[in-house]
């Protein structure tokens, strides 16, 4: 049985992935699990189809976009994302406090210009965070992952997270 998702499609467990090689194995896989060539099979063969594709869609779904492939490779790695047990570090919550103060006060008086400028230190603020981890990602090997690397990693995930919904929030808020 295939051990995770990378492995189905051939691939190595990284960060960055080649796009292209991805989607190109998701096609290929797709027309051979296809349940329509299965149809003169028995009920086994049409199930594992079915069961086959439904892994290689959802395979495929995870690993295409950086965020959810982030997400699976920390469960590879065996961090456990508890929502409710995760704590962001103190001194990034009160960052975000102030930003959030000054995303409100910009909201109340109706300030696009601020807005605007909130929305530029918002985009350094995710770079900061991806360059805070950026050596970790180039040079991520599975089996080598260390309890230093794990930290880093999810606090990555979960800071960007956060800053994810500031984002979604300023965007609706325009």
């Amino acid at each position: 049985m295939i051990k995770n998702y990378f492995e189905h499609f051939g691939l190595e467990v990284q960060f960055n992935i080649d796009e292209k090689a991805l989607k190109k194995q998701f096609l290929q896989k797709s027309k051979s699990y296809h349940p329509d060539f299965y149809t003169q099979e028995g009920e086994n063969a049409q199930n594992q189809a079915l069961e086959m594709s439904s892994y290689n869609n959802m395979a495929y779904k995870t690993l295409k976009k950086f965020n959810t492939r982030y997400k699976y490779i920390l469960s590879l790695i065996g961090v456990v994302l508890d929502e409710g047990q995760l704590k962001l570090p103190q001194s990034f919550l009160i960052e975000m406090m102030d930003f959030n103060e000054s995303l409100m006060d910009a909201q109340m008086e109706d300030d696009t210009e601020k807005m605007d400028e909130l929305k530029i230190e918002l985009a350094k603020l995710k770079e900061e965070q991806k360059q805070s981890v950026q050596s970790i990602i180039d040079s991520f090997e599975l089996s080598k992952v260390d309890e230093y690397q794990k930290e880093a990693l999810l606090n990555f995930y979960l800071k960007t997270k956060y800053l994810d919904r500031i984002a979604e929030n300023l965007e609706k808020n325009r």
